[in-house]
């Protein structure tokens, strides 16, 4: 075999495995939509069974639009912040990214985000995307770890900020969701604490390296763990150094913090453009952002896709005190389309031409 044809070869094994990873991404997203359409059906049909369409269509009649649009705008302001975070640490780490590209990232967080169970698939999708790219995994993944680390401080901080000074809707929010906001509370703490440990512990992280090369080992998914671990630690390595690089730049963590609590309180204040298009006024839009930030905090970890059913059921008892019986369920849905249904349909159409984008481009390169 001359080595033209091996060439080729080559070049059509490497096209076949990109198309294969691209089938299986595309299976495993359709999984992840199935579930998340199956708790919504299952969700509508818990909240919805007593409520006629009728009635439903009648007080969505009521409702002013020019509200409900403005609540739109602070969720798509709420993926925009994302993509600040992202272009301010790309910058501090050296990174050349235009901010359209860091945006885009920031919807594709958003739509992974939004069908896997507690989040989980947000940041390793926007990790693998800004690989294709051409980014180091170290900048990547230093990059999306930060932007996660200080979103969940921020969020526990504006949970408990607006805890102290609107104590009393606070107590009646924390009275109803009980509970369910001490675990959301506790884990999300726990989830800090490992964030900040797999950022600057390298004890931390060589230890997770050495338990997963004992595991892949036991069930035989490893044949040469040196190999291995000197690689692994190589990639930790760079990690690092790069996390060094933030550590020493603390002025970068208040500026993407600064974002982030407008990013959160764009997010809370979704609720109260519900609110106000309904025709409601009695209470402040800081009462909103205390009872949404509290809500955000105990449903942000259950183990669902966009925290579907818990995120439903949850708004139902934190809000119970703003609308009347007769439409709280109604403002429960306005709310979740506005800040998690429609914007899923934005990222999703969005990830669509970023992977078909990032895949059509790999293929050309390679033939």
């Amino acid at each position: 075999m001359n080595k033209d044809t091996k060439g080729n070869t080559a070049n059509k094994n490497a096209i076949k495995e990109n198309e294969d990873n691209s089938i299986v991404g595309i299976k495993s997203q359709l999984k992840a939509v199935g579930l998340l359409i199956l708790a919504m059906l299952i969700t509508v049909y818990i909240f919805l069974k007593d409520y006629s369409l009728k009635d439903l269509i009648y007080y969505l009649k009521q409702c002013n639009p020019y509200w409900l649009l403005a609540g739109f705008f602070l969720i798509m302001f709420f993926i925009f912040c994302e993509g600040v975070n992202i272009k301010l640490i790309m910058k501090e780490l050296n990174q050349s990214v235009a901010f359209k590209r860091c945006l885009d990232y920031s919807f594709i967080g958003f739509y992974f985000s939004s069908i896997t169970p507690s989040s989980s698939g947000g940041q390793p999708a926007q990790i693998y995307y800004m690989k294709k790219d051409n980014l180091s995994v170290s900048d990547s993944s230093l990059t999306i770890f930060f932007v996660v680390l200080v979103y969940q401080i921020a969020m526990i901080l504006i949970g408990g900020i607006m805890a102290v000074f609107d104590y009393k809707v606070a107590m009646v929010i924390a009275g109803k969701l009980k509970y369910l906001l001490i675990f959301g509370t506790i884990t999300n703490l726990g989830f800090v604490l490992v964030l900040f440990l797999l950022m600057f512990s390298k004890k931390t992280v060589s230890f997770i390296i050495d338990l997963c090369v004992k595991i892949g080992l036991r069930v035989k998914l490893l044949k040469d763990p040196d190999k291995w671990k000197e690689r692994l630690n190589q990639g930790i390595t760079a990690y690092h150094e790069k996390a060094l690089i933030l550590k020493k730049h603390p002025v970068l963590f208040g500026k993407v913090l600064v974002v982030t609590f407008f990013q959160l309180i764009a997010l809370c204040l979704v609720p109260y453009m519900v609110y106000k298009s309904l025709g409601y006024g009695d209470y402040k839009p800081e009462d909103m952002i205390t009872a949404q930030s509290l809500l955000t905090i105990a449903v942000s970890t259950v183990p669902l896709p966009g925290s579907v059913g818990a995120a439903e059921g949850g708004f139902l008892y934190a809000f119970g005190m703003f609308f009347s019986d007769k439409v709280i369920t109604l403002a429960m849905v306005l709310s979740r389309v506005i800040s998690f249904y429609l914007p899923l349909l934005v990222s999703f159409f969005i990830s669509v031409i970023i992977h078909v984008r990032t895949h059509g481009n790999i293929k050309r390169g390679d033939t």
